[in-house]
C-alpha cells in the first residue's frame, strides 16, 4: 500500500522546499553585483574545429573592451568584469570570427573556430560540464559530423562508434545500445534534457530518437550518475539537439541521403534564426527503405519508415532563460517473416534452412511481423540567475504508443497483438550553487508520473499489465579541490511505488500494489598528472528496480515465449506477488579508471571497469514450448550474481601536417554468472577497430577533401553457454526444460568488416560518398537475436548531398 510519503501533495511540497529557501533570500542575502565592484569572470576553451588541436594565442574580447589571449592548452581567463552578460568575440589569424553572448554564471564554453577556407562555421558549446555533471566521470562524445554517421538511421548503430558501446539487433532495424555489457532498463536515456519515457523492457525495443535529430551523443560509463537517477548501471547516454543561438541570421542545412542495400532514401533539414532575446529552430527527417539483403539473398520484410519533426524556441532576459520545445518521431518497422514458424518442426527448419522460410523478391511492402511506434515529447524548461546560484525547473511530457503486429490467422492479422499507450510526466527542479567553503555542486529533485495502458481490441491476453509508476528522487552532488585534486562526492535517495491491474492465464483479474526504495551514491577524483595526463577514478552504487516485464511478461513476444518473475516458477505458470516469491532489486557496484593522454596530436584514452551486480536479472532460454500458435522457443527471468568487467582503449594520432589522421578502438568485455558459474546468452564480443583518413584542405574548386577507410573486427564469443539443438526437443519429450542457461546455436566465427569513404565541399554544398561492407563480408552478429535464422546485410553504396546556408 501507498505510505503518506507518496502522495502527490507531499511530494511537491518537498520538490518546491529549495524553492521557498531560495526566495526567503535569508540564505542568499548577499548579492555578487559586478556592476559595483568588477568582480565577475568567467573562463573558456578555444579549438580548432577540424582537428580538435587548441589554438594557442588566439584573442579574445568582451564588448570589444576587455581582452585576453589563449595559453598553449587553448585556455583563457577573463577577470575584473563589471557586467554578468556580454557580446563575446573570439578570432584567430585565419580563422572565421565568432560573436556570441555570454553569461559569465553559464559554464565555461569551449569555443570551435573553423579555417577562413572552409564552409563550416565555427561554434561555441556551453554546455559540456553541464550535460554530464559528473566531472570525475569517464565519458565520451561523438558529433552527428562524424563520417562514421553517413547514413546511420538509429540512435544504436550510431552511439557504437563510441569505444564500449555495442549493440543488440533483433533484426535491422530494432537497434539497442549496450554499454559495458548492459542494455535497457541498465542504461539511462536523457533526449533533450528528459529521460526518455518509452517501452524499454523489451530487447527487441529501440529507442524511439532518430539519431539525425541529434547534435552530440555522449556516453557516461560511471554508475550512481546522481543526477540522472536510478538504472544507470552501466552508465548514461545523452542525446542533446542542436539549440538555436541568439542574434544569429536565418539560417540551416539540408541533407539527402540514398543507399542501396533496402533501395533506401533519406533526408533531414534545419532551419533556425536568432534574436537580441529570442530565437528559433524548426527540423525534420524522414526514412522510406525496403527489404534488405545479405550477400546470398533477401532479408524478407526487413523494411523501414520513419518521421521525424522538431521545434524550439528559446527567450533570454537578463537573469532568466526559458526554452519550449517538441519533437515527434514515428517508426514503421519490418520484422524478418522468416523467424516465425508454425510448428516444432518448421522451427527446426528454420534454424538450419538457408535462405530462411519465406524469402521473396525485394519489395518495400512491409508486412507482419512489424512494430508501429510514435513517441511525442514537449519540454519546457526556464533557469534564473540567483544572486547566488543558478535555479533550474523543468516539466516533460512525453506519450508513447507501441502497436506490435504478429502472424496471425484470419481477421487477427489484422489486429495488433500487443497494443500500448504509456503518458509520462515529469518534473526536474535543480539548485546550482556558487563556491560555498571550497565546494561546489547542486541539489535538486525529480518526480515522475506514468501511466501505461493495453489498449483493447488485440483478442490476446495482454503480455504485460496495464501499470501507474509514481517515481520520486532528491539528490545532492558536491566538489571539492585538494592540492591538485578535484574529489567529488554525490548521494540520491529515489522511490518507487507502482499499481498493477491484469489478467491471468484463466482470464482473471488481478492486481498487486508494491513499492521499491533505495539510494544511489558516486565518489571520484579526476588528477592533472600533468599538462598532458589527466586521471580519473569513478565508484558508483546504482541500484533498479525489476522492470514490468521482468515481472509480469506472459505469452509470445516476437519470435519467442517469455514468462516474469511473478508469472513462472519452477514450472508452475500462475501470478505471484512480493509475498510469494520476493524479487529484490539489482544493486550495482561499479568501479571505473580512466587515464588520457594528449600531446602533439596523439589523444589516448583507457578506460578499466569492474562492476558487481547483486540480484542480477536477466532472461535465459528454457526450452521449447506448443502452443495454438506454433511452436517457439520460451524464455524465462531469473536472478543471480554477475561480474561484468573490461576495458576500453582509444588512440588518435594527427600527422604533423595534419594530413593523415588515425583512429584505434578496442572493448574487451568479460562477463559472467557468478552465483551459478555460468555465462549469459548475448553479451558482445571482443571488438577492436582501425580507421585511417586523409584529409586535404583544398583541391582545384574542391574544399576539405576527405578519404578514408575503416576496418573493425568482431572476434567469435568464446564466453558462450552450452549448445543444446532443437532436434533434442523433437523426441518422445519434446516439449521441455532444461533448467540451465543454454543456447539453440553455436556463437557465430568472428568477421572482418570494411568500410570506406571520401567527402569534399563546393561552396555550401558537401558531397559524401561511403561503401559498408565493401568486401560484401557473409556473416552472423552473436548480440543480434535473429541469428538463428539469417545472415547480416551484405555491401552497401551510400550517396549523400548536404547543403548549408
Amino acid at each position: 500500500m501507498a505510505s503518506d510519503f507518496f502522495k502527490p501533495a507531499t511530494l511537491c511540497f518537498l520538490a518546491l522546499q529549495p524553492l521557498f529557501l531560495l526566495l526567503s533570500g535569508e540564505v542568499w542575502a548577499q548579492s555578487n553585483d559586478c556592476q559595483k565592484d568588477c568582480s565577475c569572470s568567467f573562463t573558456g576553451r578555444v579549438i580548432d574545429k577540424q582537428t580538435g588541436d587548441p589554438l594557442v594565442l588566439a584573442t579574445v574580447r568582451v564588448n570589444n573592451d576587455k581582452g585576453a589571449t589563449t595559453d598553449e592548452n587553448g585556455y583563457f581567463d577573463l577577470s575584473g568584469l563589471c557586467q554578468e552578460e556580454f557580446d563575446l568575440e573570439v578570432s584567430y589569424l585565419g580563422y572565421k570570427k565568432l560573436v556570441h553572448h555570454h553569461h559569465v554564471h553559464h559554464d565555461p564554453p569551449t569555443i570551435f573556430l573553423s579555417p577562413d577556407d572552409q564552409m563550416l562555421e565555427s561554434v561555441l558549446v556551453e554546455e559540456k560540464l553541464a550535460i554530464s555533471g559528473e566531472m570525475t566521470q569517464s565519458e565520451t562524445t561523438l558529433e552527428r559530423a562524424d563520417p562514421s554517421l553517413v547514413g546511420t538511421v538509429s540512435l544504436g548503430q550510431a552511439l557504437k562508434e563510441l569505444p564500449g558501446v555495442g549493440t543488440l539487433k533483433t533484426g535491422q532495424n530494432v537497434v539497442k545500445p549496450v554499454v559495458h555489457g548492459l542494455h535497457s532498463n541498465r542504461l539511462v536515456i536523457i533526449n533533450n534534457g528528459l529521460r526518455h519515457g518509452n517501452q524499454n523492457w523489451g530487447t527487441e525495443h529501440a529507442p524511439e530518437i532518430d539519431p539525425d535529430m541529434a547534435e552530440t551523443f555522449t556516453v557516461v560509463k560511471g554508475a550512481g550518475a546522481v543526477k540522472y537517477g536510478p538504472e544507470a548501471l552501466g552508465g548514461v547516454i545523452i542525446v542533446e539537439p542542436p539549440s538555436p543561438d541568439l542574434l544569429g541570421h536565418l539560417h540551416g542545412e539540408t541533407e539527402l541521403t540514398g543507399y542501396s542495400n533496402g533501395r533506401g532514401l533519406k533526408g533531414r533539414m534545419l532551419l533556425s534564426k536568432g534574436y537580441t532575446d529570442f530565437a528559433w529552430q524548426v527540423q525534420a527527417s524522414g526514412v522510406y527503405q525496403g527489404d534488405l539483403e545479405t550477400p546470398d539473398y533477401m532479408l524478407t520484410n526487413t523494411g523501414m519508415r520513419e518521421q521525424s519533426v522538431g521545434a524550439t524556441t528559446v527567450y533570454h532576459k537578463r537573469h532568466f532563460d526559458a526554452s519550449l520545445s517538441y519533437s515527434y518521431t514515428g517508426q514503421e518497422l519490418g520484422i524478418l517473416r522468416g523467424s516465425v514458424t508454425g510448428n516444432l518442426a518448421d522451427l527446426g527448419v528454420a534454424l538450419e534452412s538457408e535462405p530462411p522460410e519465406g524469402t521473396r523478391d525485394f519489395s518495400y511492402e512491409i508486412r507482419n511481423p512489424r512494430q508501429e511506434t510514435a513517441h511525442h515529447l514537449v519540454r519546457l524548461s526556464a533557469s534564473y540567475d540567483l544572486p547566488k546560484g543558478l535555479l533550474d525547473l523543468t516539466y516533460g511530457f512525453q506519450y508513447n504508443e507501441r502497436r506490435e503486429f504478429d502472424v496471425r490467422r484470419g481477421t487477427n492479422n489484422e489486429r495488433p497483438s500487443i497494443d500500448l499507450a504509456l503518458t509520462t510526466h515529469s518534473l526536474d527542479l535543480e539548485w546550482q550553487h556558487p563556491a560555498w567553503q571550497g565546494l561546489s555542486g547542486s541539489v535538486g529533485f525529480q518526480g515522475e508520473y506514468q501511466d501505461n495502458n493495453n489498449i483493447p481490441g488485440t483478442n490476446t491476453i495482454p503480455f504485460v499489465p496495464n501499470y501507474n509508476h509514481t517515481r520520486w528522487g532528491f539528490y545532492v552532488s558536491e566538489a571539492k579541490d585538494f592540492a591538485g585534486f578535484t574529489v567529488e562526492a554525490g548521494v540520491r535517495l529515489d522511490g518507487i511505488l507502482s499499481s498493477v491491474r491484469g489478467r491471468d492465464n484463466r482470464n482473471d483479474l488481478y492486481t498487486n500494489d508494491y513499492q521499491y526504495t533505495n539510494i544511489s551514491a558516486s565518489l571520484g577524483m579526476v588528477k592533472e598528472l600533468s599538462s598532458r595526463i589527466t586521471y580519473r577514478s569513478h565508484l558508483g552504487l546504482a541500484w533498479r528496480p525489476p522492470s514490468i516485464a521482468e515481472l509480469y511478461s506472459f505469452g509470445k513476444h516476437q519470435f519467442v515465449i517469455e514468462y516474469g518473475l511473478w508469472r513462472y516458477r519452477d514450472g508452475i505458470t500462475t501470478v505471484f506477488d512480493e509475498d510469494t516469491r520476493e524479487v529484490p532489486a539489482e544493486k550495482g557496484y561499479k568501479w571505473v579508471h580512466s587515464l588520457d593522454y594528449e600531446n602533439q596530436g596523439w589523444r589516448l584514452g583507457t578506460t578499466v571497469f569492474a562492476n558487481y551486480i547483486q540480484d542480477f536479472i536477466y532472461s535465459r532460454p528454457e526450452g521449447i514450448t506448443n502452443t495454438v500458435r506454433g511452436a517457439f522457443p520460451y524464455f524465462v527471468y531469473e536472478q543471480t550474481n554477475a561480474v561484468m568487467a573490461g576495458a576500453d582503449f582509444s588512440a588518435f594520432y594527427t600527422g604533423v601536417k595534419k594530413r593523415w589522421n588515425h583512429r584505434v578502438l578496442l572493448s574487451l568485455l568479460y562477463g559472467r554468472d557468478v552465483a551459478d558459474d555460468a555465462y549469459f546468452v548475448g553479451l558482445p564480443p571482443q571488438r577492436i577497430g582501425y580507421r585511417i583518413q586523409y584529409t586535404l584542405p583544398s583541391l582545384g574548386p574542391l574544399q576539405d577533401l576527405k578519404a578514408g577507410m575503416e576496418n573493425e573486427y568482431s572476434f567469435r564469443q568464446f564466453m558462450a553457454p552450452e549448445v543444446i539443438p532443437v532436434e533434442r526437443f523433437m523426441g518422445d519429450d519434446a516439449i521441455g526444460t532444461v533448467g540451465s542457461v543454454f543456447d539453440f546455436l553455436e556463437a557465430p566465427d568472428g568477421y572482418l568488416l570494411t568500410d570506406i569513404y571520401i567527402s569534399a565541399a563546393l561552396r555550401s554544398f558537401e558531397f559524401r560518398f561511403r561503401v559498408e561492407n565493401v568486401l560484401n563480408t557473409e556473416y552472423r552478429d552473436y548480440t543480434n537475436r535473429l541469428r538463428y535464422f539469417a545472415d547480416e546485410p551484405g555491401r552497401n553504396f551510400l550517396i549523400s548531398v548536404f547543403y548549408q546556408f
